[in-house]
């Protein structure tokens, strides 16, 4: 292969053991895609404020860390970890553009919340928190693509891919039209670091 193409030989071998060797060109458009583009709605944390509420005040503010029933602490990460699979299942409420604040209650079993300065501990009664997002969408480019079997000049296929993210995570939309007509579509998360 060069930039020129597939060598004349190595067709000829490609077609002897059926190998395809696809040539991929890009396209202007496609008929069945009506679009250039993939619109992607998602939600943007904006705010979040954790409510505690204990079975009794505190003795005077200060410093508090949050503990399981199993006695783990509760990091700041461990809470940003469940505010981002809380909002993935969340239902998007706000139109683009507006903030929405949505308060939700967690289970708080046997949970304490543990000051140092003086020693005192509570268990917690009720666990709230409020989580402000925003909707916004964006447009993620469609490339339009045509394969061709080089081996015999076939068409195999017309399509579109681009790549998407969503909020963190990032992901390859593919778009096909099969031999028989049918168009598939499918999503595939791409890693990151």
């Amino acid at each position: 292969m060069s930039t020129s193409g597939y060598a004349k030989t190595a067709l000829d071998k490609a077609k002897y053991y059926n190998i395809s060797c696809l040539d991929i060109d890009e396209l202007d458009n496609i008929e069945w895609i009506l679009t250039d583009a993939v619109t992607v709605f998602e939600r943007r944390l904006v705010a979040t404020k954790w409510h505690i509420s204990t079975d009794h005040k505190f003795s005077s503010i200060g410093e508090v860390k949050l503990y399981s029933k199993e006695g783990t602490e509760i990091t700041k990460e461990m809470l940003a970890t469940a505010v981002k699979q809380i909002m993935r299942s969340m239902d998007l409420k706000a139109n683009v553009g507006e903030h929405h604040t949505e308060m939700i209650e967690l289970k708080s079993d046997g949970m304490k919340v543990v000051r140092s300065e003086p020693n005192e501990e509570q268990y917690v009664t009720k666990l709230l928190i409020e989580i402000t997002y925003e909707a916004v969408y964006k447009e993620e480019p469609l490339t339009l693509v045509n394969y061709e079997d080089s081996t015999d000049k076939q068409n195999v296929t017309r399509g579109a891919y681009g790549d998407i993210s969503v909020e963190e995570d990032k992901y390859r939309i593919v778009m096909v039209e099969q031999a028989d007509g049918r168009k598939k579509i499918g999503i595939t998360p791409l890693k990151t670091k």
